[in-house]
């Protein structure tokens, strides 16, 4: 996407979260890119890689290899490793990390043991890194019958959502965090906010 929508998206993901001390960091994994803006004084940093959920699972799972040949050390290397474009802005442990997009929202549905997607429930909801390395790790470990079972509401996120948690646990090691705080807001909400504010972009 481009740094305009990355700027709203990141506006519109901020709407109804509790504010903090410090600024946040908004993390968009997508298909083929992971998007991350960095909230600031003076307004928004922005800074991408070719790297997303689908494009990960082609690499990753794609070629017809058993999953259980890739361990979860060698997958959370390659997480790792593709998402080392992100800028190491870990050095400040006054952020908050906020993760939007299907994948992020889809995994809150998961820890709730949610049966269907109610966005607004799940807006606000903390994932803890030991809990995306052990989700990744069971994902991992079943069929694709077994995880659309674990996901009824999308079974075409089933695909690509293996691969879409170890790129999470990517970024929360990327930026040397704890926990990501789940946004089921977006793009939508920042367009109506800029809409509604005329704050320049």
């Amino acid at each position: 996407g481009t740094r305009r929508e990355g700027v709203l998206s990141a506006r519109g993901a901020l709407i109804g979260l509790p504010k903090v001390g410090g600024h946040s960091i908004i993390v968009d994994i997508g298909g083929g890119s992971t998007e991350a803006i960095r909230e600031t004084d003076t307004g928004f940093l922005f800074r991408g890689v070719p790297w997303g959920a689908s494009k990960a699972t082609a690499a990753w799972f794609g070629d017809g290899q058993a999953k259980r040949r890739r361990t979860h050390a060698d997958l959370i290397d390659e997480a790792d490793a593709v998402l080392h474009g992100l800028p190491g802005w870990n050095r400040a442990h006054d952020y908050r990390l906020v993760g939007i997009g299907g994948t992020i929202v889809t995994l809150a549905a998961l820890q709730t043991r949610h049966r269907r997607l109610d966005p607004k429930k799940l807006h606000g909801r903390e994932l803890t890194r030991t809990w995306l390395e052990r989700t990744a790790t069971r994902l991992a470990g079943l069929s694709q019958p077994q995880i659309e079972r674990l996901i009824p509401f999308d079974p075409k996120r089933a695909r690509v959502i293996t691969a879409g948690t170890f790129l999470w646990t990517g970024v929360l090691n990327r930026f040397d965090v704890d926990r990501v705080t789940v946004s089921a807001r977006g793009l939508r909400w920042g367009v109506a906010d800029h809409l509604v504010e005329h704050r320049p972009i």
